[in-house]
């Protein structure tokens, strides 16, 4: 079995991304750990809170004006992840996301 470590920016709805997340964690065969910058348990399905290794890191605001995107983009950019103890870096992106991998490319990388 593999570790993985699994990037999500933000996790506060009920939408695809986040089921896609929950599914992936329940049916690989594999160690995940979920790293998130925002997670709203009230408003995400319920699965989340039995993921056993879920990360929060630095807040990132939801508003889309162009300077809180900006200020998500920077903050997701700058981060790096202790990826030492895993094999591989997923990451779930529909736009943001993907700058995780500027500070982070210590094991192979998937985007999706």
């Amino acid at each position: 079995m593999k570790r993985v470590a699994l990037y999500y920016p933000w996790i506060y709805v009920c939408g695809g991304a986040e089921r896609v997340v929950l599914e992936i964690v329940r049916r690989s065969g594999h160690h995940y750990s979920v790293f998130t910058n925002r997670i709203d348990y009230e408003q995400t399905y319920p699965e989340f809170r039995a993921v056993r290794n879920l990360i929060v890191l630095d807040r990132v605001p939801l508003e889309r004006s162009f300077g809180r995107v900006l200020r998500a983009a920077a903050t997701i950019a700058r981060q790096k992840l202790d990826l030492s103890e895993f094999d591989a870096l997923l990451v779930a992106s529909e736009g943001l996301g993907d700058f995780i991998t500027f500070r982070n490319r210590a094991r192979p990388i998937l985007c999706f």
